[in-house]
Formats: C-alpha cells, sequence, structure tokens
C-alpha cells in the first residue's frame, strides 16, 4: 500500500479453505490455542493496520473436476488456476528448498530448535524442556544405557498409556518410580513394620512383585504370559515380534530371579557396612 500509495479503497479476495476465512474475518479475535495461529494472528493485523477494507469470498475448491473449466464463473476459474500454480511450484522447489520461517512482526515466536511452533502447544513446550532431566534420570535409575534409551519409541508408549484409562495410567508411572503399595513402601510410611512380601517374606519392592519365586506368584506370571501371547495371535502380530516379545519377558524374568537376591545380598551387606538401616 506504501509503495502505489493507496490509502483507501476495497479489496476482495478469494480462498477455497473456508475455515481460514473464519478465523481471519468472522472471529472477534485470535488465541495461541488454535492451529495455525502465527499465520491468522499475523495476517489479522495486517489486515487491521490496512488502510483499505479486505471483504473476503469463500470459493469452493477443485470445481474442475465436476464442471467443465469453461463453464466457472470468474472466481472459480481463478481458483483453478491458483491450485495449478501452487502444485507446480511445490513440485518444483520443495527438493530444493528448506523450510523458512518469516520474521515475525507481531507478538512473540515460539521455538523448540530450528522447528517455530505454529500454535501454543504445552504438551510439546513441557516434553522439550524436560526431556533431557527426564531421560538422564531414568536412564540411572533403571540402569539403561543412554544409546538405548533414546532409541525407545516414547511416542507409541504414549499412545499405549492413553488407551489404558485414567486410573491404569496414573498407575503406571507411580509403579516404575516405586511408589507403589509394596512392602518397602509401606515401610516407610509406616503402615507396617516390615517390609516383606507376604507370599515368600523376601524384601518386597515393585520389582520384587514380579520376580517373586513363591508357587502363587509364579503361577499368575506364566498365565498372564500365555493370555499375551494368544493376545498377540489373535490380533494378527507379525509371528517374529510375538515371538520376540514373550521370549525377551521371559528372559527378563529369569535374569531377575537368577541377580535379584544377590543384589539385594549386595545392598544390605553395603547399607549395613555404612552403619544404616535396610
Amino acid at each position: 500500500m506504501d509503495k502505489y500509495d493507496i490509502c483507501n479503497g476495497t479489496i476482495e479476495i478469494g480462498c477455497d479453505c473456508e475455515s481460514a476465512l473464519t478465523a481471519i474475518f468472522d472471529h472477534t479475535y485470535d488465541t495461541p490455542r488454535q492451529p495455525h495461529h502465527d499465520l491468522i494472528h499475523e495476517i489479522r493485523s495486517k489486515l487491521a493496520s490496512s488502510p483499505v477494507t479486505w471483504i473476503a469470498r469463500h470459493v469452493r475448491g477443485h470445481q474442475d473436476k465436476h464442471v467443465p473449466i469453461h463453464l466457472l464463473d470468474m472466481w472459480s476459474q481463478l481458483n483453478v488456476e491458483m491450485d495449478s500454480l501452487a502444485k507446480t511450484y511445490w513440485n518444483q522447489m520443495q527438493p530444493t528448498i528448506q523450510p523458512f520461517y518469516p520474521a515475525n512482526q507481531t507478538g512473540w515466536s515460539l521455538w523448540i530448535g530450528q522447528r517455530k511452533l505454529s500454535s501454543w502447544d504445552r504438551v510439546s513446550l513441557y516434553n522439550h524442556a524436560q526431556k533431557t532431566d527426564i531421560l538422564a534420570h531414568w536412564s540411572k535409575r533403571r540402569c539403561i544405557p543412554e544409546n538405548l534409551i533414546s532409541s525407545i519409541n516414547w511416542e507409541a508408549c504414549e499412545n499405549a498409556v492413553k488407551q489404558l484409562g485414567l486410573h491404569r495410567a496414573l498407575w503406571v508411572p507411580k509403579w516404575l518410580a516405586g511408589y507403589a503399595p509394596v512392602g518397602k513402601v509401606m515401610k516407610r510410611y509406616k503402615f507396617q513394620t516390615h517390609a516383606e512380601c507376604p507370599r515368600c517374606s523376601e524384601f518386597e519392592d515393585t520389582i520384587h512383585v514380579i520376580r517373586c519365586e513363591s508357587l502363587l506368584a509364579t503361577t499368575k506370571w506364566d498365565s498372564s504370559i500365555a493370555t499375551l501371547d494368544a493376545w498377540l495371535l489373535q490380533v494378527g502380530t507379525m509371528p517374529d515380534l510375538r515371538h520376540a516379545i514373550v521370549t525377551r519377558l521371559k528372559a527378563w524374568k529369569t535374569i531377575l530371579s537368577t541377580l535379584g537376591p544377590m543384589l539385594t545380598t549386595l545392598l544390605k551387606s553395603k547399607i549395613s557396612s555404612a552403619g544404616g538401616a535396610f
């Protein structure tokens, strides 16, 4: 407008994205939580400061798929031409041009590394801010090498936890952190005077609940593994993947059962030599 010294008038634009027109022209205000907020907010700010009046027209897209183009009105023909030019440009330039983010003229912009957030995403920001510390904590707590813990598909884990329902989703992190109501925790908070497993009388923490060698616990474990194996078969899991899951779970419990008592004894001796109480 400044270049051509335009101070007044009206400009009508056509667009086949009705939701974009609604967000820009119809809504009283925009909110950071709405999709593509950075673009919407920038456009609304520029329109508000423009000396001319802007009005919008919704044009249905891809009308040439149903009606010969010469029978369409001017707006529809222009929309078809624009769509064709945009696709041609994308196909030609997409392999060579890297994503770029024009400087934001109004308000703040949020970035995660080299990626700009187009809207307020609390989960992404929190995950980014805490990711390094959280992975380091669990790597140390569960003795998982850093190169392996970073190879875990955390997105798949998140989707799986969401399908558990609220109560089980809350229970999983408590169990992994060792705060389930097992003997160790019950004694710590003085709900009982000992930390013994009620099935075998060994020291009970969350790991022991799984590796307990009592007949009842072993029977329950075998039954659960059989149920899992049957379910994996029922839902059509790849045979190799199904075999890997089941065998690794069995091997994991065997290792825990073999090393568990030795580690417990070693831990007791270390604490005793330091003058502490187990």
